[in-house]
């Protein structure tokens, strides 16, 4: 177990070594001697539990890591914590809440209210806050917490909240770089909690929320298609209340629920498989509650769970059915 039953972020460094982030720390699994090791971490804020809510590699021999007083540099050499100096008057507020790789070193990072883009030196790049976003106005405060990112077609950054999505655009005359979306036709979006994004190989934009509707795609030739649990359908999603999506190499969609394990669909063809956990069964999941999902090679994917550490999963191709 890696030092906590809580897992919330994933990363394989392409060195060996896979990188968890816990509810407690930040843990090394050594993939060739299968030894798994906690970092000593930055101090946390008094009784504040010392969360890691992401990492995204930031160049050779460095890492990005999402804590509860803000974002770190990670130098694999030594293992030295760098937290970054926000700029004023910017000063992002809160705990970084999920990174995003902006592929080239540099990081997307969700704070309390506000979006940033830090570059792989450091300096800062973009910034929005939510309470600026399309619709946000209509909104209460607790519904525009950041919690999921993804960079869709035309460099545009979508945002999870606890309350829907927003999309922002590029808009170098903007004062941070970004300007929302303002779409009608956004307005179809989820309005629940949205705890993960995703951008497939068409430009299409996955969205897990806990709201109704379960599992929802956008694109914008198309619009708004859900994919919902229906219990007389063997072939529906296992839940509606969704905390993960993963794609991989064969083109299969992995969704973590809050409470039934993991959905898996072949995006190319229909209908929904599922792993769960089964009391009893040492080859299912050690718990139904799936935060995080990460390939492990061709055939094998790193299951983060809610309370019951880290699983390996052997993946199975399956197929995708619309429930509209």
């Amino acid at each position: 177990r890696a030092g906590s039953s809580v897992i919330h972020a994933l990363l394989d460094d392409g060195q060996g070594a896979l990188w968890v982030g816990t509810g407690q720390g930040l843990n090394r699994l050594d993939l060739g001697r299968e030894t798994l090791r906690r970092l000593a971490m930055p101090p946390s804020p008094p009784g504040v539990p010392l969360v890691v809510s992401g990492l995204a590699p930031a160049g050779p021999g460095r890492l990005w890591v999402g804590l509860p007083d803000g974002l770190y540099l990670l130098r694999l050499d030594g293992e030295r914590f760098e937290r970054w100096p926000a700029p004023a008057p910017l000063a992002p507020a809160g705990r970084v809440r999920r990174l995003l790789p902006d592929g080239q070193g540099g990081v997307w990072a969700a704070y309390d209210r506000e979006v940033i883009r830090v570059a792989a030196d450091g300096r800062l790049l973009a910034w929005a806050h939510t309470r600026d976003g399309h619709g946000a106005a209509r909104q209460p405060a607790a519904a525009l917490l950041p919690r999921a990112l993804a960079l869709g077609a035309r460099r545009r950054l979508w945002v999870g909240l606890s309350g829907g999505v927003q999309v922002w655009r590029p808009a170098p005359q903007q004062p941070g770089g970004l300007a929302p979306v303002t779409d009608a036709a956004l307005d179809a979006l989820p309005r629940g909690a949205v705890y993960d994004l995703l951008r497939d190989t068409q430009d299409r934009i996955w969205i897990a929320s806990t709201g109704a509707g379960g599992l929802a795609r956008w694109s914008e030739d198309q619009g708004l298609q859900r994919f919902e649990h229906q219990p007389a359908v063997t072939g529906s999603p296992a839940d509606n209340a969704l905390a993960s999506l993963m794609l991989d190499r064969s083109g299969t969609l992995w969704a973590g629920t809050w409470g039934r394990g993991i959905s898996l669909a072949d995006l190319n063809q229909g209908g929904f498989s599922h792993y769960n956990a089964v009391p009893g069964d040492p080859a299912s999941l050690s718990h139904s509650a799936v935060l995080a999902v990460l390939m492990d090679g061709p055939d094998h994917a790193w299951v983060g769970t809610y309370g019951g550490g880290l699983n390996r999963l052997r993946s199975v191709v399956h197929t995708l059915v619309d429930n509209d």
